[in-house]
Order: structure tokens, then C-alpha cells, then sequence
């Protein structure tokens, strides 16, 4: 007879987090342009245990929109609240004087994500050029303002 024990397995899943940007365009006979737009934030949130979890936030939107026309997208806000304590150590920690010798704040961080979205409708070999170099001039504009 063989002994019977418990038999112990794990899996890793790995899973993007981040900003994620879904646009499926259409254009109608009159070079007007449908958008669904899916927006999506999702970070790393407070483990449940040994789990970890993940905070999602979702918005679906569908526009028409004219050739060049510009969309300003916003509404997907978040507020981060960052407590402090800080002070002499162990005297902090004290029943009653602590407070003399420490002090707590908070901290809170507001972010609201905007989106600019501008279709361009592309007829020719010209229109894509141009709009090519419209492109990558914008980019190098990016770089050029970034911080490295």
C-alpha cells in the first residue's frame, strides 16, 4: 500500500498593468469617422493575503467625428493618499507624550487622464505622407521634452 499526501500546486500569471488604448475607427461615405473607444487603467492593488490584486478602471465611449476634428477625452481620475509619520524614534511610539515628539500628515495626489484623439481621413499617397510627417515631427517634439 502506498501512502497518500496532500499534493501542492502553484501557477504564475503574469498580466500587464498600465494605460491601455483600444480605437476601432469606421468611416462612413461622407469621410465622417465612428470611433469606439475603450480606455482602461489598471494597477497593482493591496495584496489579499499571498494574492495579489488588480484595480481596474474602464470607459467605453462612441463618437462620430468630422476629418481633423478634434476629441478631448477625460474622466478617469484617481486619488492617491500617502500618510506620514515621522518623529524621534521610539519617543514617537509613547502612550500620551508621543505626539510631542512626532508629527503625522497626509498627503493626497489627484490625476485625471486626458486623451486627444484626431482622425485624419487618408484618400491618397500625399494625405499619408503628410500625415506620416505630422507623426514623427510630433514625436520628436516628445523626445525632445521629455525627461531622461
Amino acid at each position: 500500500p502506498s501512502g497518500g499526501g496532500a499534493v501542492v500546486t502553484s501557477s504564475v500569471e503574469y498580466r500587464s498593468v498600465g494605460i491601455k488604448l483600444e480605437i476601432t475607427p469606421k468611416i462612413n461615405s461622407d469621410n465622417y469617422v465612428n470611433l469606439k473607444i475603450l480606455q482602461e487603467i489598471s494597477s497593482r492593488g493591496t495584496d489579499v493575503g499571498t494574492q495579489p490584486s488588480f484595480n481596474t478602471r474602464q470607459v467605453n465611449t462612441e463618437v462620430v467625428l468630422k476629418d481633423n476634428q478634434v476629441l478631448i477625452m477625460g474622466g478617469l481620475m484617481r486619488t492617491d493618499s500617502t500618510d506620514t509619520i515621522s518623529g524621534v524614534p521610539f519617543l514617537k511610539d509613547l502612550p500620551l507624550v508621543g505626539k510631542l515628539f512626532g508629527s503625522e500628515s497626509t498627503t493626497l495626489k489627484k490625476t485625471e487622464l486626458m486623451i486627444f484623439i484626431t482622425p485624419h481621413v487618408i484618400s491618397n499617397k500625399e494625405d499619408s505622407q503628410f500625415v506620416t510627417r505630422q507623426f514623427k515631427n510630433r514625436l520628436r517634439g516628445l523626445k525632445k521634452n521629455s525627461p531622461s
